[in-house]
């Protein structure tokens, strides 16, 4: 896809550039806080970020060895025709896309952090306001970042589809599953790993 007047937007700028942002996001946030819990989101989103490029030559090696460009219900395996310019950041002159299209790495690693945030905002309670009106806005600010955790989700996902035109929707379906699943892994071993932290350190 050429760089369309949508692509070139501060908005959708923002969208694609959201692997590199988290990425900076969670290492300062680790930088101020130097806790266990900021360290472990910080390493395991890394890892989720680099298991895409294993995935992705995987992928590649599964699709080439059946010698198939489709398969039944995953899809495509390359990215869609004039696919161009889908990394992080847009470069001229537009040049087009030589990575695997499969999974879709920009939707693995968003919705990992998607659903990691949502379980942690689900486990704690945020104390912002005085007790006898804690309970109800609590709930309140709870929902909403859950429900502002989705939107960002779906917008990424819906960017590298039909703005980008780097993915197709099977391409980004499955890196969101493959993503939200090593999110939950993550935070369903975070005190395993912090126990395991703890007696070593």
């Amino acid at each position: 896809m050429a760089l369309t007047s949508s692509r070139l937007t501060n908005f959708w700028s923002l969208i694609r550039a959201t692997p590199i942002m988290n990425l900076y996001f969670l290492g300062l946030n680790f930088a101020s806080k130097l806790t266990f819990d900021s360290l472990y989101l910080f390493i395991t989103y890394i890892i989720c970020v680099f298991s895409n490029h294993i995935l992705k030559n995987l992928f590649k090696i599964i699709y080439n060895l059946f010698n198939v460009k489709e398969i039944p219900i995953l899809g495509r395996g390359i990215r869609p025709d004039g696919a161009t310019n889908c990394g992080t950041f847009l470069f001229y002159p537009d040049k087009p896309a030589t990575s695997y299209g499969m999974p879709s790495g920009h939707s693995q690693s968003i919705w990992f952090l998607v659903t990691y945030l949502i379980l942690i905002i689900k486990d704690k309670k945020i104390n912002l306001f005085e007790k006898r009106i804690n309970k109800k806005y609590n709930e309140v600010i709870k929902y909403t970042s859950i429900c502002g955790l989705l939107c960002i989700g779906l917008l990424v996902s819906y960017s590298r589809v039909e703005i980008e035109g780097c993915h197709t929707k099977e391409q980004v379906i499955l890196g969101g599953l493959i993503g939200a699943s090593i999110g939950y892994i993550a935070y369903i071993f975070k005190d395993v790993v912090n126990l395991i932290f703890n007696k070593v350190f």
